[in-house]
């Protein structure tokens, strides 16, 4: 007998399921569309409008105190916004730049002394050596 009630609340559950689906139908479509929109609009945006910058430094552990022996990388998101830019290396610090002007912002150098160097102009900008790693994707 309690095997007949059960049964008969999931049936009841099920239906009230179903009705509640029926009525709300309008919703629930316009709540999907509204997702699926989202994530694409949030995808392309994401594709479009940065640049993955992964920022070495192994050269720099004595400026952190503790005991960490493995912390190597650092990454950022920059949005960019126009042409992407070179990325260049620093190679006494091995940091990687997601453009010539943001190595010249980070390291206080000339962002023309950088570029000069670059085209083999001059073997240091700032006291530092680039190598140009490629166009930002």
């Amino acid at each position: 007998m309690g095997e007949r009630i059960d049964r008969f609340k999931s049936t009841i559950k099920v239906a009230e399921v179903k009705a509640h689906i029926q009525r709300n139908q309008k919703a629930y479509i316009t709540g999907g569309v509204c997702l699926a929109i989202g994530v694409l609009g949030t995808l392309a945006a994401a594709k479009n409008n940065s640049t993955t910058v992964i920022s070495s430094i192994e050269g720099n552990r004595n400026n952190f105190v503790g005991t960490a022996e493995h912390v190597t990388v650092v990454v950022a998101e920059l949005e960019r916004r126009g042409h992407p830019g070179n990325v260049v290396r620093c190679l006494e610090t091995g940091e990687v730049f997601a453009s010539q002007r943001r190595a010249a912002e980070m390291l206080g150098v000339n962002p023309g002394e950088i570029s000069k160097q670059l085209r083999g102009l001059t073997d240091k900008a700032g006291g530092y050596t680039f190598e140009n790693l490629g166009e930002a994707a």
